[in-house]
C-alpha cells in the first residue's frame, strides 16, 4: 500500500506542475474542473449523504493546503530563475535552491498526509477507487486539453505558438 501512496504522491506532483500552468491562465476553468472532479469522485465512491459531506469538507481542505504549498514552490522557483538570470552569487542561489527542495518535501508530505487521512476514512475498496480516480482524472484531463489544443491549432494555425510567423517573416506592405 505504501508503494501505491508514493506513486500517487509522485503523480500528484507531476499533475500539479501541469495544472498550475493551465489554471494560471484561467481561474474560472480551475474552479469548473474542481467542481467536476468532486462530482465525479462522489459519484464513483457512492457514499452516504453524511459521509459525502464529511468527505467533501476534508477533500476541499486538503486540496487548498496542497495548492498553497504548490504556490509556494512556484513562487520560490520563479525567485531562483530570477536570481539565475541576474547571475547572482552562487551562495545565494544555493540557499534558495535548498529552500525550494524543502518546499518540495513539504508539498509531497502534504500529499502523503492527505492520502493517509483518506485511507483511514474510506473503506479499502473506496480508498483504492479514490487513489485510482485521482490518477486517472488528471491524466484524462491532460489528454482532453491536449486534444482540444490540437483541434484549435488545426482550425487556426496562428493559435499554436510554434506555427506563428515571426515578425521578420511576415510580408511587409510595399510603399510607393
Amino acid at each position: 500500500m505504501s508503494k501505491l501512496i508514493y506513486k500517487a504522491v509522485f503523480f500528484a506532483f507531476c499533475l500539479s506542475v501541469f495544472a498550475t500552468n493551465l489554471y494560471s491562465q484561467n481561474p474560472r476553468a480551475k474552479e469548473r474542473v474542481n467542481q467536476v472532479k468532486k462530482i465525479k469522485l462522489l459519484s464513483l465512491l457512492d457514499l452516504e449523504e453524511q459521509e459525502a459531506e464529511k468527505f467533501l469538507v476534508k477533500y476541499s481542505t486538503w486540496e487548498k493546503k496542497i495548492q498553497a504549498k504548490k504556490n509556494e514552490v512556484d513562487s520560490k522557483s520563479k525567485e531562483i530563475e530570477s536570481l539565475i538570470k541576474k547571475e547572482t552569487n552562487n551562495e545565494q542561489v544555493f540557499a534558495k535552491t535548498k529552500e525550494l527542495l524543502n518546499l518540495h518535501s513539504q508539498f509531497n508530505s502534504a500529499i502523503s498526509d492527505k492520502y493517509r487521512e483518506f485511507e483511514s476514512m474510506l473503506s479499502p475498496l473506496n480508498f483504492a477507487k479514490f487513489v485510482m480516480f485521482e490518477e486517472r482524472f488528471s491524466k484524462e484531463l491532460q489528454r482532453m486539453l491536449l486534444r482540444e489544443y490540437d483541434r484549435d491549432s488545426k482550425k487556426d494555425p496562428n493559435k499554436n505558438p510554434k506555427d506563428r510567423k515571426k515578425p521578420e517573416d511576415r510580408k511587409k506592405p510595399k510603399r510607393k
